[in-house]
């Protein structure tokens, strides 16, 4: 670049959390976006403090998914071949400015096609025929030259100062998922895997298009090497372009502001189909500084219990990248996009439970409060995704967001504190390639494990199982393992350094191995299963080869526990936590410096959880099955029943609500507060540490 005119920015370590950074100086993170521009609360949130703010970039004039019936906001840059009108990215840059003329702006640019690029390329198109195919070069090309033209023009506008990073979407909602929700399994990609399979698998003996129908029928996992290799390449693929599509935001921007991306989204995602399952990939990219998700869908966000980042936020953290993330709240003021613009959507096809306002004003505060205070004490970026526009043209909701957005600036400010989870939860994405997508084991490992950790009491911290070879395990009391199936030697040796100063490890679900557990599993002979009736919601699992039957059915935060045709091989000595009548089904080995727990079923119960970090020596902040929050300096506790609950302090201090001021009533190891179910306390630890 000859001469740079625009804003820096860049993602820096900040008091142990990565931090954004304007201009050499720390950065509220805090944005606010709309799809419906002319919508817009734009003024709103400006006068509430907000100065960033995020704006749709449309590649191509379409809707950002395969569903019919639907009209795209606006044109896109490159729907004329070889006329790029860029209009709609002036005019949408100045509606922020006139409200906002401060503002900073990280533009969301969907690289998806236009039609033209479509016909002329039916060989880069995925199955569904319309759609470009996420691992074809020649759609890497086009969307790179694209970019570069976009990035090129704002370099050279008005407003390049204003510009202070770019967020790379593409893929089906924007989020770098297969359009066609079949891994992009189709002769287009043959080239690729086959490439693929020639540089990572020489030799290996197979090649072209896998048999997806073997993630069907009966079983856990599918047993065939071929299709776990396409499975890594469709995720690896994806990753692969949105590292190569960031590497060239960075050079056409000349390395001055951030670039960032939605991916990774294994604590969401069962199938490996969708290609989300190589963050890996993506973290060891220099290019890329944030990484992106909505909060998790799972359960319509029911307000009983925790919202958390759809991918492993902790691994995120630990390679140094910011955590950005989409708080897409619906409030009482959220309308069907069929009724709030029926232009876009005529039909209604946009009706789904999901898409429904809340109740009241009162509860969409008691929402946003609560992801407000997960965003704040985890060290999160985010922004406020009012989709349709007009979700907070009210007075109540825009006097919380003035008070949210000066704590967090605050917050921002004065140094990030790290969240304070002293329970390491390790995930191993290698296992998505490897099991059905439509069992039981599925989606324990991802959604029903992360629920009940929630209910805890106590924060935790998820990191793929990659990042057990680097993580000092000194800031732990317990670390879980779920389902983790590859036990190489040096995880292995990386295992050896947690085992000591009392720590609890702890291995969960039917994937495990002895050489990490140390204590021997052996399959029920065939005689001695069990028959048991099951229930409608377990049949599901009653075939699978490694699940067999179902217990405690109907538990709040276990719906779906199971448990393996399995039972450990206990030693004298041995705590014998769960047994049935043919054996132990979880036990504690005690060591002189360590121990190990070992479970069956891939999902405790939250009060196991809570007895084995107690006797690890860990903080437990309170033990009535509430959603906890917790850093150095805040405790956020959200209530899952109506009740009286007891707060303890780490250390010796007190407690203030952060919206109120007050100083809660108590001693200085703990508090008592009577809450309602769906309520959030927000609270600032004072102590001689924080002081």
């Amino acid at each position: 670049m000859e001469k740079y005119t625009g804003v820096y920015s860049s993602v820096e370590d900040c008091g142990g959390v990565p931090t954004l950074f304007v201009n050499g100086e720390p950065f509220p993170a805090a944005a606010y976006m709309t799809y419906l521009e002319e919508y817009n609360n734009y003024s709103q949130f400006a006068n509430a403090g907000y100065i960033l703010f995020s704006v749709p970039v449309l590649f191509a004039g379409r809707w950002i998914s395969v569903t019919e019936g639907l009209t795209p906001f606006h044109g896109g840059i490159f729907d004329v071949k070889g006329e790029p009108d860029f209009s709609s990215l002036d005019e949408s840059v100045g509606r922020i400015l006139s409200a906002c003329p401060d503002a900073y702006i990280f533009p969301r640019v969907n690289l998806s096609m236009p039609l033209w690029w479509i016909e002329e390329n039916p060989d880069c198109l995925d199955g569904t025929g319309k759609r470009e195919l996420l691992c074809s070069l020649e759609f890497r090309e086009t969307a790179a030259d694209m970019l570069r033209q976009l990035i090129d023009y704002v370099n050279s506008s008005p407003y390049a100062s204003h510009i202070v990073g770019y967020q790379i979407a593409g893929g089906n909602t924007e989020e770098w998922f297969y359009f066609d929700m079949n891994a992009g399994c189709c002769e287009n990609a043959v080239d690729e895997f086959n490439a693929y399979l020639e540089k990572y698998y020489p030799g290996c003996g197979f090649s072209g298009l896998p048999d997806l129908s073997l993630l069907n029928g009966k079983g856990t996992y599918h047993k065939n090497e071929h299709l776990t290799a396409f499975l890594e390449f469709s995720s690896y693929s994806v990753a692969d372009t949105i590292c190569y599509l960031s590497s060239v935001a960075k050079e056409a921007t000349g390395g001055n502001v951030v670039v960032g991306t939605f991916y990774g989204y294994s604590l969401e995602v069962t199938s490996s189909l969708q290609g989300a399952h190589a963050l890996k990939t993506v973290l060891a990219c220099d290019n890329i500084d944030f990484i992106c998700s909505p909060n998790s869908y799972i359960g319509l966000r029911n307000n009983d219990y925790d919202w958390t980042e759809m991918y492993p936020a902790a691994s995120v953290r630990f390679h140094g990248k910011l955590c950005m993330q989409e708080c897409d709240i619906r409030t009482y003021l959220t309308r069907l996009l069929g009724d709030a613009a029926p232009e876009y959507d005529p039909e209604g096809v946009m009706n789904a439970p999901i898409w429904h306002p809340l109740e009241s004003k009162e509860q969409s505060i008691a929402m946003i409060r609560k992801s407000f205070s997960r965003q704040l004490i985890n060290g999160n970026g985010f922004w406020w995704f009012d989709m349709w526009g007009g979700w907070y043209h009210d007075e109540r909701l825009m006097v919380f967001q003035k008070k949210a957005f000066d704590i967090y600036r605050q917050h921002a400010l004065s140094g990030g504190s790290p969240n304070a989870g002293e329970i390491a939860l390790f995930m191993d994405d290698a296992l998505f390639t490897r099991i059905k997508p439509t069992g039981a084991l599925a989606s324990l490992q991802n959604h029903q494990l992360w629920k009940a950790m929630g209910f805890v009491g106590a924060p935790y911290r998820m990191y793929m199982l990659d990042d057990l070879i680097n993580l000092d395990p000194a800031q732990f009391r317990m670390a879980i393992f779920s389902s983790a199936c590859d036990w190489t030697e040096d995880r292995l040796n990386a295992l050896s350094s947690w085992k000591s100063e009392g720590r609890v490890l702890s291995f969960l679900g039917p994937v495990i191995c002895e050489s990490a557990t140390g204590v021997g599993l052996e399959k029920y002979p065939q005689s001695e299963r069990p028959v048991r009736k099951i229930t409608a919601g377990q049949k599901k699992a009653q075939n699978d080869e490694a699940l067999y039957f179902s217990t405690k059915a109907g538990s709040q935060t276990t719906p779906d526990m199971l448990v393996p045709v399995q039972r450990w091989k206990a030693l004298p000595g041995d705590v014998i936590m769960e047994s049935d009548e043919l054996g132990p089904q979880a036990l504690l080995r005690r060591y002189p410096d360590y121990s190990v727990y070992v479970d069956t079923v891939s999902v405790p119960e939250p009060g196991r959880i809570r007895e084995l970090l107690n006797a690890a020596g860990g903080q437990l902040y309170t033990c009535e099955n509430d959603i906890v929050y917790a850093s150095r300096t805040h405790i956020a506790v959200h209530a899952a029943t109506d009740g009286i609950k007891r707060i303890h302090i780490p250390g010796k201090g007190v407690l203030v609500n952060e919206m109120t001021g007050q100083t809660l009533p108590g001693n200085e190891s703990f508090v008592d507060v009577s809450m309602k179910m769906g309520e959030t306390l927000l609270l600032r630890i004072v102590s001689e540490e924080t002081d």
